[in-house]
């Protein structure tokens, strides 16, 4: 009978592995959430596509003003999405606060 050799990884083959393998698990979760967003963005098209229609003008004025500002900040790679939104915060609240006012 020949005995049997049991190979150990070493402590440093063990957290290459586990390293891995939460790689591996970070890039699926990634991937998951892209297609989330982008299922999302598509549903917000087809939202806002179906309401343009039965919009006054000049709640669609309001709505492009903002929607064009955001997409032209987005569209700036140096900006960070945190500085974005804080800008958009800022600048979208007066229209907001039309907005609440023309239905009010």
């Amino acid at each position: 009978m020949v005995p049997s050799l049991t190979l150990k990884p070493s402590p440093g083959q063990d957290i290459r592995r586990i390293v891995a393998g939460r790689r591996n698990f970070l890039d699926e979760a990634a991937q998951v959430l892209d297609s989330d967003i982008v299922m999302t963005q598509q549903r917000f098209i087809a939202a806002m596509e179906a309401r343009l229609g039965t919009m006054p003008l000049d709640q669609k004025e309001r709505y492009f003003a903002v929607l064009s500002t955001l997409v032209a900040k987005l569209e700036n790679p140096e900006k960070s999405l945190r500085e974005i939104l804080q800008e958009m915060v800022n600048e979208a609240a007066a229209l907001v606060f039309a907005e609440l006012q023309a239905r009010g």
